[in-house]
């Protein structure tokens, strides 16, 4: 202190006024930043809480489910199966398809449902050769159960092809899987699984039958055919073939008997290999409906 005498007290005065305005100013700064942390705690839990009811909206219809078994961990990739589920070329989804013949509110001491007006090609579901090739009498039930089950390899395209876009922007040519690096595509697999942007974007979920799903042409399936091991082809939406002229496509899968696994659920799959196992219904019919799951290596 500089000051003496009558000015001590002033100058004391002085400097704690400097000081009470440093610790003001310090105090200000503390509150600002509780403030902060405060605000972005509300915002992570509202966005938590956001994002799970949207996820929780989102995949009502997938009914996704995943389990551990013995340390491996088990996926559900089929879908469920529901009035509100998308069916081919219809823009008013599968609609009511379970009739009660038996119930308890009609006074019944059981229920029983009957399936009505629904077709064996309904989401996640298998198709055998006689779908398609008129002299190929081969049903569901005949189909090797071997090729059904084991290694599969999901390959994700996602962010290779899109949906909807311009009118080959959505399909798997020749040239374009021709294009793709070993690792995405590898060809030397038994079982390919094709995750495409049909999964990103929920295709299976909407009602609306979505005519722009990506999905192989003619020449892709020629591609697969000549250039992989596969005998099983799974995809993403309802057909593996592209729309409106998927016939010659499906045809031509047919004719080496490769098993067309289509409408499945692969929203949440990551590239890379599983153990596929797959169960159609034995129906002696071109197909059937499928309960699929995946299990990690």
């Amino acid at each position: 202190m500089r000051r003496r005498g009558h000015d001590f007290g002033e100058e004391i005065v002085v400097e704690n006024s400097g000081r009470v305005g440093a610790v003001t100013k310090r105090s200000s700064r503390n509150t600002r930043k509780v403030l902060v942390i405060v605000f972005v705690w509300l915002a992570t839990v509202v966005f938590g809480i956001s994002f799970g009811l949207y996820v929780g909206w989102q995949w009502p219809q997938y009914n996704y489910r995943s389990v551990e078994l013995s340390g491996r961990k088990v996926m559900d990739i089929s879908v469920l199966i529901d009035a509100d589920a998308p069916v081919w070329d219809s823009e008013n989804g599968v609609g009511d398809f379970v009739r009660k013949s038996h119930s308890f509110d009609n006074g019944d001491p059981m229920r029983v449902s009957i399936l009505e007006r629904v077709s064996v090609h309904t989401l996640t579901h298998v198709d055998a050769n006689s779908h398609f090739l008129e002299h190929d009498l081969q049903t569901v039930d005949e189909l090797d159960l071997n090729t059904l089950q084991g290694r599969a390899f999901v390959v994700d395209l996602a962010s290779y092809i899109s949906s909807p876009g311009s009118s080959h922007s959505h399909q798997m040519t020749w040239e374009f899987l021709d294009s793709l690096p070993e690792h995405i595509l590898p060809r030397n697999e038994t079982r390919l699984l094709f995750r495409t942007s049909a999964s990103v974007q929920n295709l299976l979920q909407k009602k609306q039958f979505d005519r722009t799903y990506p999905s192989f042409s003619l020449s892709g399936a020629k591609w697969i055919l000549n250039n992989t091991h596969a005998k099983l082809i799974g995809v993403d939406y309802l057909s593996a073939c592209n729309y409106p002229d998927g016939i010659t496509c499906h045809r031509e899968f047919f004719s080496q008997s490769t098993i067309l696994l289509e409408g499945l659920n692969l929203t949440a799959i990551e590239s890379g290999a599983y153990e596929l196992r797959c169960l159609p219904l034995k129906l002696a019919a071109e197909g059937a409906f499928a309960r699929a799951i995946l299990i990690s290596l």
